[in-house]
């Protein structure tokens, strides 16, 4: 069972890291940093919901008390961030990240309809001349929509031109982002000890 767990959080590891440079590569251009966002935010669910239900087994618990207090900490961090945060993450996740907006019956109740609704004043726009440049400008409009509501419960339109408020929540779900990442690293440091100690052997790959 704990190579099962330290094998999630590998991959886990690899989806946040992965997501965290391809932010800083792209935060001159908004629209590709808040893809970036909102993929690492529907990542960062996916592994704060993992540690936290595992967390709580038995075996997988007891390893983590034998970690070292810096690495416990990290754990506490990620998993109090994703608490405090919990209920935007998971409307990022589940309305602008992993899923689509479904298509209900009652048309007031629909997400996307409340969306368009907010944006009915303004204009879409549509750049490049073949199908591999284009770049839909009045859907990545409609996703700010979808990510400002998550943020603030709230249809924000103007989010699009004005990234402050997901800055500030970036930030701050960052450093949960960063506290599993660092988890994870001194987790692995741990068990391939283990592992040595145990009999695995480690060969180094040539340069």
């Amino acid at each position: 069972m704990l190579a099962e767990w330290v094998a999630t959080l590998a991959l886990a590891f690899n989806d946040l890291s992965l997501v965290r440079v391809q932010m800083g590569r792209d935060e001159d251009s908004k629209h590709r940093w808040l893809y970036w966002f909102r993929l690492g935010i529907a990542h960062f669910a996916e592994a704060a919901t993992f540690l936290r239900e595992t967390s709580k087994i038995p075996e997988i618990a007891k390893f983590i008390e034998s970690l070292p207090e810096d690495v416990r900490e990290h754990h506490r961090e990620c998993l109090e961030c994703y608490a405090t945060h919990e209920q935007v993450i998971e409307r990022i996740r589940n309305e602008a990240g992993f899923h689509y907006p479904e298509i209900k019956i009652e048309r007031r109740k629909r997400t996307m309809h409340q969306v368009l609704g907010a944006l009915r004043d303004g204009y879409g726009e549509i750049v490049g001349e073949t199908i591999g440049d284009a770049r839909l400008l009045f859907a990545d409009d409609v996703v700010a929509a979808l990510v400002g509501r998550a943020l603030t419960g709230e249809l924000t339109p103007d989010l699009v031109e004005d990234l402050e408020v997901v800055a500030r929540v970036s930030i701050e779900i960052e450093e949960g982002i960063g506290a599993f990442v660092q988890f994870v690293n001194g987790v692995l440091e741990r068990y391939l000890r283990l592992a040595i100690e145990h009999g695995a052997v480690v060969r180094k790959l040539p340069e």
